[in-house]
């Protein structure tokens, strides 16, 4: 039974409404028909001419679509390219209806060039009417903040068609950028002036917001990952926007400008990289065949040993002289020269600095604390090495060293004291490139190797914000979050003692570390793709990963858990540089590496990232030549006394 509701009004039956054939019109269209109509009907009517049509729009009751399709109409019957710019210039200038103006621009079919005259002169306009940029007032740069708005409200709603993406970045984005910048700077310096009126200052506050607004309108939010859309119109909408912002983020690394937008709009190239890994690993074994190696090879072991055994005789005669002051003395070696991986030139030997660290149980001092042993070091050898003239003593550093060149093998040393924490990292280091199945340990050790030859030749944009240790922390991490190698569960730091000092041994290290290993699920890596890609295609995930994954403002790189650490966790997070990277050292837990970047360092090394992504989306580039480009930079290094002490400090 229904119920009836009340007061309700009784059901009549009525007529159902007749459909309509056609297709729906518009209102638009309707009132646009009817004025061409009118107006073929009405022959005696006066000629049109621009002086009408100036008038029409001049009036202030033209203020709705039905007089603008009115002033369209007139437009179309004077027939001048004039007379439709100036519809269109006078409904985004004088109406400021920017998107009633991108909607006549089309139906009026301006061209790319009439459309940046309307732009493009309205501003000269405004910029001769106030006499120039320097003498800028409050007022007038508030109307630069509100007119580039409407200018970017009018370019997101047409094509690239319209106004091709070049167009825009170079006419428009970038022109703003340099100007908020200039303002920025300028605002500084009103707002510390005590003499300027606070409407003043409120005036410029909001003009640099309307500049902001601006630029992050024009440029869009970043596509999400996996975003895909259904409609013809929306997926050609997102690559016209995703086409400006690669060209941007392309314009900020060549010119070295506005970096910090650079990771923001990194995305863009996220299809394209993509599509670089599938081309990589299915080219990559046959271009490795014709180009003779683009990666670089894995030096035969035999080589990898004479080398590292004329290391260690190095290492013994050090000892040797060391011992005759500090009997108990024993040199270790431990960094690139203990793990294998250097860089070896053509004849077969390695110019990578030789890492030497003495023990002495007699004089259990630890990191700042041996400077004087290292200064008392300088003078011993001193007396049995002569012949070495460049003994250089570092002794502000974390980690005092000595740096100087052996004589006999004209092998660069760096030698420090007690350093347990260098020793114990090195054998993290070999441990985990035996701690999968051999291909995998011959593709760690080969983008290892690639990566230390990269950080070389980009050396002097990062300066000494990251060494060679810090980058294959970055690459250990790369692996384990790709699931190839496994977590090091190590509970406790390294006891520093003389206790330690005596009993070093580098077997009993690694079985303490053999048991810290997590297990890696090998069922997900049978059913992951990553499992089957080429050394080329890992070298260009690493990168997609730091330049486009990788959380800097939360996340910790952390060897010791296969799950995320985040930095509230260990209480590593900074108010003032939230997307500061933070890197546990896996020995020494409490310390953190990422605090050796500023923020000028880190910006560069997060734009390398990305021009790598970029170079690796560049269609048409063989992947030698790519590797070439990447490789390209090899400018002057710093000072050799600022880069040893911080390699020495971060233990490499």
């Amino acid at each position: 039974m229904t119920k009836r509701v009340l007061n309700a009004p009784p059901l009549v039956p009525g007529k159902k409404r007749k459909l309509r054939k056609g297709a729906k019109k518009s209102k638009a269209e309707r009132l646009a028909r009817a004025v061409s109509a009118s107006a073929h009907a009405d022959e005696s009517a006066p000629p049109a001419s621009g002086v009408t049509l100036a008038a029409l729009l001049a009036d202030p009751r033209s203020s709705t679509s039905v007089e603008w399709d009115v002033a369209q109409s007139l437009a179309l019957r004077i027939g001048t390219l004039e007379a439709r710019a100036l519809v269109v210039s006078t409904i985004l200038w004088a109406k400021e209806a920017p998107k009633a103006a991108a909607h006549y621009a089309k139906r009026l079919q301006l061209s790319e060039a009439s459309v940046l005259r309307i732009l493009v002169d309205a501003e000269r306009r405004k910029t001769s009417a106030r006499g120039g940029d320097d003498g800028a007032s409050p007022s007038s740069n508030s109307r630069d903040g509100a007119s580039n708005l409407l200018v970017a409200k009018f370019l997101v709603e047409v094509s690239a068609a319209m106004v091709s993406n070049e167009q825009r970045l170079e006419t428009f984005l970038w022109p703003w950028l340099v100007a908020q910048a200039k303002n920025k700077e300028r605002g500084a310096n009103d707002a510390a002036d005590p003499s300027n009126e606070d409407t003043a200052k409120v005036s410029s506050s909001h003009a640099m917001q309307a500049h902001s607004a601006a630029i992050r309108l024009l440029l869009g939010s970043p596509p999400p990952q996996g975003s895909k859309s259904t409609r013809h119109a929306q997926t050609k909408d997102c690559d016209d926007r995703k086409g400006l912002q690669q060209l941007f983020v392309e314009k900020c690394i060549e010119e070295g400008a506005f970096l910090h937008f650079v990771p923001t709009y990194a995305p863009a190239f996220r299809a394209d990289v993509d599509q670089a890994i599938e081309r990589a690993a299915l080219e990559g074994g046959r271009e490795h065949a014709q180009a003779g190696g683009w990666m670089p090879r894995i030096t035969n072991a035999a080589i990898v040993e004479t080398e590292q055994l004329r290391r260690q005789q190095v290492a013994r005669r050090i000892e040797a002289i060391l011992q005759m002051m500090w009997p108990d003395a024993k040199v270790m070696i431990f960094g690139s020269s203990a793990t294998g991986l250097l860089r070896f030139r053509q004849e077969g030997a390695s110019d990578d600095d030789l890492d030497l660290c003495a023990l002495l149980p007699s004089s259990p001092s630890f990191r700042q604390a041996t400077a004087q042993l290292i200064v008392e070091m300088k003078e011993h050898l001193s007396l049995y090495l002569p012949e070495c003239n460049d003994l250089l003593a570092i002794e502000g550093a974390r980690i005092p060293i000595l740096h100087f060149t052996d004589p006999l093998s004209s092998l660069k040393c760096d030698l420090c004291v007690n350093n347990m924490a260098a020793l114990w990292n090195t054998q993290l280091v070999r441990r985990a490139l035996h701690a999968c199945n051999p291909v995998w340990s011959h593709r760690i050790r080969a983008l290892s190797l690639w990566l230390k030859q990269w950080r070389h030749a980009k050396r002097s944009s990062i300066g000494s914000g990251i060494s060679s240790y810090g980058v294959q922390l970055l690459v250990l991490y790369y692996f384990q979050q790709r699931r190839v190698l496994p977590a090091f569960r190590l509970k406790e730091p390294v006891a520093e003692s003389s206790a330690t000092l005596q009993s070093f041994d580098c077997d009993q290290v690694n079985n303490v570390l053999m048991a810290a290993e997590t297990d890696v699920d090998h069922e997900a890596q049978a059913s992951d793709k990553f499992h089957d890609r080429t050394s080329w295609s890992v070298l260009i995930d690493f990168f997609k990963f730091y330049g486009m994954e990788f959380d800097y403002e939360n996340t910790v790189v952390s060897l010791r858990s296969l799950e995320v650490v985040s930095k509230t966790s260990k209480q590593w997070t900074r108010k003032a540089w939230k997307t500061a990277v933070s890197i546990e050292d896996p020995i020494e837990m409490d310390r953190d590496l990422g605090t050796l970047f500023n923020r000028k360092t880190l910006a560069k090394l997060r734009t390398l990232f990305v021009h790598a992504c970029v170079v690796f989306s560049t269609k048409g580039l063989a992947l030698h030549e790519q590797e070439t480009k990447l490789l390209l930079e090899c400018t002057e290094t710093p000072n050799r006394k600022d880069s040893a002490a911080t390699d020495s400090s971060e233990c490499k």
